[in-house]
């Protein structure tokens, strides 16, 4: 039995390992941030308010910065920059930037500013076109299952 539960015991550490390596982790062991950040910046330097703005995907500005939740958010205008301080909630990805399909499976992956969807006002993220492509096909499933999880 002891050696049932060392093995049980390695087998874990080794996935939170390898998941910190590749950035995966399970959703209820919490090792994950509010906000998934790249290169140290919140959707990898995308500026959020640009998505719902313009419906287009632009990096932000170092000169336009602000902290929330414990990450730096970038944008590519002063006026973005003020109607995201006047309203985060709004403008901010849903389920912390991970990718939505990840959260959807019990799980975080990074979120990609490349990869976007906008539905009913709120930003989701993906990993990769790929996935973005196979999440969109019943994607109110995802969503729902997602935003329950991430709660």
């Amino acid at each position: 039995m002891k050696f049932i539960l060392i093995g049980v015991l390695v087998l874990l550490v080794l996935a939170v390992i390898v998941g910190k390596i590749m950035g995966v982790s399970p959703l209820g062991l919490n090792l994950h941030k509010q906000v998934f950040q790249e290169k140290n910046y919140a959707i990898s330097g995308y500026d959020p308010v640009q998505y719902h703005q313009n419906n287009s995907a632009i990096k932000g500005e170092k000169t336009y910065a602000t902290e929330w939740k414990d990450a730096t958010w970038l944008f590519s205008s002063k006026e973005n920059l003020e109607s995201f301080i006047n309203n985060p909630e709004k403008y901010a990805p849903q389920v912390g930037g991970y990718c939505t399909f990840a959260v959807s499976k019990g799980f975080t992956a990074p979120g990609n500013g490349e990869f976007w969807h906008i539905e009913d006002n709120n930003l989701y993220l993906f990993s990769n076109e790929a996935v973005k492509k196979d999440a969109l096909k019943d994607f109110n499933k995802i969503k729902l299952s997602a935003l329950k999880k991430w709660k």
